[in-house]
């Protein structure tokens, strides 16, 4: 299972989608096998199609929705995350978080906000979760913070 989900929450979770199919009568039926596809699917499959449309959302919010269109079809059909999303490994989350961090960065510099810069928090913390790697979108928020505050640090 990935770092980030419970094997016991999704042992369960399996278990009570599938189990008023007749397929089994108690937990200890169970086999690893049951959790591949569900695995792959809630680690791999969702994340790196929710990925997809969050490209495309940053891509029309940055430069236009003929961009937007483009960057989403290369998003969907770029190898690597194709073949991330075939897997249970943390990338695709990565994938989907850190454009939603930007993005949400994005209405933080237009809006303002604590609501916002709360949200951006917890989009940070979650793709930092995903993988170590994505700790480093917190750099681009503190480059908003600067870039939309720079008349109170130019004064101090």
């Amino acid at each position: 299972m990935a770092k980030w989900v419970n094997a016991k929450h999704s042992h369960l979770i399996v278990f009570v989608t599938q189990v008023y199919s007749g397929r089994w009568h108690s937990v200890q039926e169970l086999v690893e096998e049951d959790f591949l596809y569900w695995g792959r699917f809630g680690a791999g499959v969702v994340p790196g199609t929710l990925a997809v449309l969050v490209t495309f959302f940053l891509g029309r919010r940055l430069f236009g929705s003929g961009v937007g269109l483009m960057a989403a079809a290369l998003m969907a059909v770029f190898p690597g995350a194709v073949e991330w999303s075939q897997y249970k490994k943390p990338d695709p989350l990565l994938a989907l978080m850190a454009p939603f961090s930007i993005l949400l960065i994005l209405y933080y510099m237009d809006y303002g906000g604590k609501t916002l810069a709360f949200l951006c928090g917890i989009a940070f913390g979650v793709t930092a979760a995903a993988k170590y790697n994505g700790a480093f979108v917190v750099l681009t928020f503190l480059l908003a913070v600067v870039l939309t505050h720079r008349s109170r640090f130019l004064k101090a």
